[in-house]
């Protein structure tokens, strides 16, 4: 591997990263922000080179030639797969946890290592994208999953990666499951009463979006439950492919929810987000785009050739983000389908890249991957 470039120093390379995540997020163009990224994913990806012996083995085997990186597109893209199956950790300093992405009995969850500096930086980068669609006020929160999803463990799963990054929001937080037997239980005493408390106060709820669909909103139905709160807000993420079969648009989710609390339908949030790019989540705009924040970039792939493709066609999404140290996030291949809108140019005013989620292709593999992992 040929590595004849300017790495950039340590402490410069967290200031850098540090910067991209206090400054106002949505201002670069999208040209700006590839002049920004590259050289820290570069001495990034070197970093990592040097601290796994997976990734060692992965350059070494393709002869990755840093020296011929000169754009985004340029580098190489790590499926999310070879975090379920290989041990990813890049940095010589205690893990403060690891995050275990969301999976059936019969799949094998990604294992996500954490270290305190990657913690540090996606807290803050969270709260940096969230102040860009909310104010940083407190607000009383409604959990629609169990306290269980979010116990104080040293290992947690998606569910409780995102209750709490969203919670840094929450003045209070309420459950409105419980865990029995492994079964969520709606608390109808618990739910009213928390609503009845903060009638006249803007409430926020977060959850997994099929959770919502397919327990939350049945409950409140069977018990012919509604509540007057037209500032209700809900920002739910995840479980779009198991509604796929029931035909449930986002649109029509919007609509069924804000019934439930005489809300708009605009106040029922989506946002895209997974537990191997923590502290980014992709949020709605006013006008039904998720944006890219500073410190991370997006790319659509062919399906087939894995080629960028271009403003209005559909492929795999591929991530970018500077926010790890302790596992190489830098490049992620998803096995979600997307697709570019525009760049530059999104009516809500942000800049650099917007696009919308399509789909999630079941059953995906990107083949011959684990061969080039393994260590020599």
């Amino acid at each position: 591997m040929k590595t004849n470039f300017d790495v950039m120093d340590e402490n410069i390379l967290d200031e850098e990263i540090s910067k991209l995540i206090s400054d106002e997020q949505y201002i670069y163009s999208s040209s700006e922000k590839e002049k920004i990224l590259l050289p820290i994913i570069k001495s990034q990806m070197l970093s990592h080179y040097k601290n796994n012996k997976h990734i060692k083995s992965w350059f070494d085997k393709i002869n990755l030639d840093f020296n011929k990186i000169s754009n985004l597109d340029d580098v190489p893209m790590l499926p999310t797969q070879m975090f379920k199956y290989f041990d990813l950790k890049t940095t010589n300093q205690p893990l403060q946890r690891i995050l275990f992405s969301s999976s059936t009995t019969s799949q094998t969850p990604s294992k996500i290592p954490i270290s305190k500096n990657t913690a540090v930086r996606q807290t803050k980068a969270m709260l940096s994208i969230i102040k860009q669609f909310f104010s940083s006020k407190r607000r009383p929160f409604l959990i629609i999953d169990s306290q269980s999803s979010n116990k104080d463990s040293e290992a947690i799963t998606a569910r409780g990666a995102a209750i709490r990054g969203f919670g840094i929001l929450a003045r209070e937080m309420e459950y409105a499951f419980d865990d029995v037997d492994g079964e969520l239980v709606f608390n109808k005493e618990r739910v009213v009463k928390f609503f009845e408390k903060n009638k006249s106060k803007e409430v926020f709820a977060l959850g997994f979006t099929f959770i919502i669909w397919s327990k939350f909103l049945e409950a409140m139905k069977k018990d012919n439950l509604k509540f007057n709160h037209p500032d209700f807000v809900l920002i739910h993420g995840g479980g779009w492919k198991k509604l796929k079969n029931q035909s449930v648009s986002k649109e029509t989710f919007s609509k069924e929810i804000a019934k439930l609390f005489n809300a708009k339908p605009s106040n029922i949030i989506d946002f895209y987000g997974m537990v191997e790019q923590t502290g980014i989540v992709f949020m709605d705009c006013s006008h039904g785009y998720k944006h890219i924040p500073n410190f991370a970039d997006v790319k659509i792939r062919d399906f087939y050739t894995l080629e960028e493709k271009g403003i209005g066609e559909k492929g795999f999404i591929q991530i970018l983000n500077v926010l790890p140290d302790s596992y190489p996030g830098w490049s992620i291949l998803t096995e979600d389908v997307g697709e570019l809108v525009g760049v530059d140019d999104c009516p809500c005013g942000r800049k650099g890249k917007y696009f919308v989620i399509k789909s999630r292709l079941e059953k995906t593999e990107v083949r011959g991957c684990g061969d080039t992992f393994a260590e020599k």
